[in-house]
C-alpha cells in the first residue's frame, strides 16, 4: 500500500516526532511510505520537503503572520490557527497523486490551509487525520479549555479578539464541515480521551466522518532501560543522588505547567532538597527556575540520544502539563525504565497507571503533584518493569492497526 503522510515538520515538536515514528512503523510493516513536510530538519530519505526553494519566504511569512495574529487576531494565552496567508497546494504533487491513502498529521503554522485541504479532499482518496490536538474538529483552536463550542459548530470563540456568531471560528468550522461532507475522513485520536472529544464534536455529528482510537507508536528496541549509575556518571551527575526530570520544548509555555512543578517542589524542599536534584531539558526560562532550592541541571535542547540518556539517568519523570493529548515523553520515559508523575489530564491516565508505573494528581493541584513526585521517587526504588505497561504502544502493533483501518477504507 502507498501511504503519504503530511506534517508541518519531520522533527520539530511532539506531533512531528510521533508522525515520523508512524512513518517508520508503517514502512517496517511493508508499506511504501512518504512523508511530505514544509520544514525538513533531518536527512531521512522518505521525507520530502515540498518547496525547498520557498523555505526562506515560508519562514518569513509564518513569523510575520504569527506576530500579526498575536497582536490583532488572538487573545493572549490561546492557541488558534487561522488559514495561512500563503499555503501549499499539494493536490498535484506526485507523491499525493500516487498515494492510495493520505494521512494528515499536524499541518499548521503555514503549511496547509483549508483551501488547500479542499483540493486534497476532492481527490476522493481515503483520508485519515491523525489528531495531535483539537484543531481537526474545531473552528481553529488547538485546546479549547473549558469551551464546548466545538460541540455546536463554534462561533463566539473565546480565543478571538473579535467574537460573534459568524466570527472566524464559525467560518473555518463551516469550511471544515464542507470538507467532511465532500470526503468524510477518519479522525484518529492518539488517546481515547481525544477520540471521545472528536466523537461528540458537531463536525463528526453532522457528517459521515468517524472518530477512531489508535495510539502513537514507540520503538521499544531503541528506548530501553540501562544502568542508572553508569549513565549518570557519563553525564557528569552523581550516581548517588535522585533526579527528577522535566522536559518541554519551551518551559515558558503555560500549558506545560512549569509553574505548577516549581510549586510542587516547594512542598518537598525540607525533606528532599538535599538528596534530590532537578534535570530540565528544553528551552528554559531562567526566571521560572529561580524560585526553588533544588539544585537544577540545565540540559538544553537534546537530540533523541540525549533524551534517552536523560530518561535513563532520572529517578522519576514529571509532566505537570495542564492540557495534553498523548505525550511521547511519557512513553519514552517508561520504556527507559523511569516511572512518571503528572496530572490526571487528557490521555496521560491511559499511560500512567497510578501506583504501578507512576502516580497522578488532580489537574492543577500543586500540593498533590508534590505527593505524586514523592511517591514516584519511592516507587522507582522497587523492582519495576515499566516498559511492560506500554506494550500496546509498540510500533508493529500500531502499524497493524493502521493497516487494518486503511485496508477497510480502500474496500469501501
Amino acid at each position: 500500500m502507498k501511504i503519504t503522510l503530511l506534517s508541518t515538520s519531520d522533527q520539530s515538536g511532539g506531533a512531528a516526532i510521533a508522525c515520523m515514528r508512524l512513518a517508520d512503523a508503517l514502512h517496517d510493516f511493508g508499506h511504501e511510505v512518504r512523508l511530505l513536510v514544509m520544514e525538513k530538519r533531518g536527512n531521512h530519505p522518505r521525507v520530502i520537503e515540498v518547496a525547498p526553494h520557498r523555505r526562506k519566504i515560508d519562514g518569513l511569512l509564518k513569523d510575520i503572520q504569527y506576530a500579526w495574529n498575536k497582536r490583532f487576531l488572538i487573545k493572549p494565552g490561546f492557541g488558534f490557527s487561522a488559514n495561512p496567508w500563503w499555503d501549499h497546494a499539494l493536490h498535484t504533487h506526485p507523491t499525493i497523486q500516487d498515494a492510495d491513502v493520505l494521512n494528515l498529521h499536524w499541518i499548521n503554522h503555514g503549511f496547509i490551509g483549508l483551501d488547500a485541504l479542499r483540493k486534497l479532499f476532492a481527490l476522493q482518496k481515503p483520508m485519515i487525520w491523525h489528531m495531535h490536538d483539537y484543531w481537526a474538529f474545531t473552528g481553529g483552536c488547538h485546546y479549547p479549555g473549558s469551551c464546548t463550542h466545538f460541540e455546536t459548530g463554534c462561533g463566539h470563540c473565546l480565543a478571538l479578539r473579535k467574537q460573534g456568531a459568524q466570527d472566524l471560528s464559525r467560518q473555518q468550522w463551516l469550511q471544515k464541515q464542507a470538507l467532511f461532507q465532500l470526503n468524510p475522513p477518519v479522525l484518529v485520536g492518539a488517546s481515547a480521551w481525544l477520540t471521545q472529544e472528536a466523537a461528540k464534536s458537531a463536525l463528526v455529528q453532522s457528517t459521515a466522518a468517524q472518530a477512531q482510537h489508535i495510539c502513537n507508536p514507540i520503538d521499544l528496541t531503541y528506548y530501553t532501560a540501562a544502568d542508572k549509575a553508569a549513565v549518570r556518571t557519563a553525564m557528569g551527575l552523581s550516581p548517588h543522588k535522585k533526579y527528577v526530570l522535566f522536559a518541554a520544548m519551551n518551559t515558558a509555555d503555560p500549558r506545560k505547567g512549569f509553574n505548577q512543578l516549581i510549586s510542587a517542589l516547594k512542598t518537598l524542599e525540607g525533606e528532599l532538597a538535599q538528596t534530590t536534584e532537578l534535570l530540565v531539558a528544553g528551552k528554559t526560562n531562567l526566571k521560572l527556575i529561580a524560585d526553588t532550592s533544588f539544585k537544577v541541571h540545565f540540559l538544553g535542547a537534546l537530540n533523541q540520544d540525549g533524551m534517552r540518556n536523560a530518561y535513563r539517568a532520572a529517578t522519576a519523570f514529571v509532566i505537570p502539563s495542564l492540557e495534553e493529548n498523548l505525550p511521547n515523553t511519557i512513553l519514552e520515559s517508561l520504556a527507559c525504565g523511569t516511572p512518571v508523575a503528572g496530572f490526571e489530564v487528557g490521555g496521560i491516565p491511559e499511560m500512567v497507571q497510578h501506583g504501578r508505573n507512576g502516580f497522578l494528581a488532580p489537574v492543577g493541584d500543586a500540593a498533590a503533584l508534590g505527593n505524586a513526585i514523592r511517591s514516584t521517587l519511592l516507587l522507582s526504588e522497587s523492582s519495576l518493569n515499566t516498559a511492560s505497561s506500554i506494550l500496546a504502544f509498540e510500533s508493529s502493533v500500531i502499524a497493524e492497526k493502521y493497516t487494518v483501518l486503511a485496508n477497510g477504507l480502500l474496500k469501501m
